[in-house]
């Protein structure tokens, strides 16, 4: 049978058996364990974002590279999951601390090899930024803006610097800088939609966030919790939106993208629910 080489089911299983490839070495049981995760988010619900990634990014720069286009799949597969299952040790699930430092390992060797001829700096720069992030969200040393919140995730933003840099642009070009700016906007607002989303079980496991950070001070009434709560939710809204406006207005100046639909709808995505919770409850 004869598959459409351009369709996302094809180019989910190149990605698939490249990942598999990587992971040979390591016991099946532990293969396995990964795979749920990357079947579930990497090549599920998030699969544009995370497998898919570099695909969109190469058509918004008008080209096609689909062996690049794997390499940096794969290595943003590993990313993801890397970063779920150390979120799980930090939630005390000790059992896959193996587990996320291995494919940390693998992430860092994988950018490695795909900026080998680019600029490994550019890795280093990103994997630093993310680790300090990382390193002050652990000392609670806050509050700290959206934006530098945003970079605890910015090794993401190398499954769409690296296209454009394998096209042609060297790391200090402005095409580069744009999309880094871009991006990091676009990460504040993922995670702002995630603080949304996971309010209820973020304050439930004491985690303080863009919303439940105003349910864990002391000088507040039992009564006005629930009030407390709303105000912080559409102040959380109003700054998704902020990123996600400077976000969509970067990709449509960035003049590498010839089409940056791609990140406009990702965008939108992200801003309805806001949009509407505002409308509904700001008043």
């Amino acid at each position: 049978m004869n598959i459409d080489q351009t369709t996302d089911t094809y180019r989910i299983e190149l990605v698939r058996n490249h990942l598999q490839a990587k992971l040979c070495n390591f016991p099946t049981s532990m293969v396995r364990e990964i795979f749920k995760v990357v079947e579930t988010i990497c090549f599920g619900s998030y699969r544009d974002e995370i497998a898919l990634l570099p695909f969109h990014v190469f058509t918004a720069l008008g080209q096609i590279n689909d062996a690049a286009s794997v390499e940096i799949g794969t290595a943003q597969c590993l990313g993801w999951s890397a970063y779920y299952f150390l979120d799980q040790v930090a939630d005390g699930q000790r059992d896959n601390l193996a587990i996320g430092i291995a494919l940390h390992r693998l992430t860092v060797l994988s950018y490695e090899e795909i900026f080998k001829d680019l600029g490994k700096s550019m890795v280093e720069k990103m994997l630093t930024r993310m680790d300090t992030a990382n390193y002050f969200e652990e000392i609670n040393a806050a509050p700290f803006s959206s934006l530098v919140f945003a970079d605890k995730s910015i090794g993401h933003a190398l499954g769409v610097i690296s296209p454009i840099m394998i096209a042609g642009h060297d790391m200090q070009s402005t095409a580069v800088r744009q999309a880094l700016y871009m991006m990091r906007h676009l990460i504040a607002a993922r995670q702002l939609a995630d603080d949304l989303h996971d309010w209820a079980d973020d304050y439930a496991a004491g985690h303080e966030t863009s919303v439940t950070a105003c349910l864990f001070e002391k000088n507040y009434e039992a009564d006005k919790q629930a009030t407390l709560l709303l105000q912080s939710m559409c102040r959380t809204c109003k700054k998704l939106l902020y990123h996600a406006e400077i976000a969509a207005k970067s990709a449509r100046e960035n003049a590498i993208f010839l089409d940056p639909s791609f990140f406009i709808k990702r965008l939108e995505k992200l801003s309805q629910p806001a949009r509407e919770f505002i409308r509904a409850y700001d008043k």
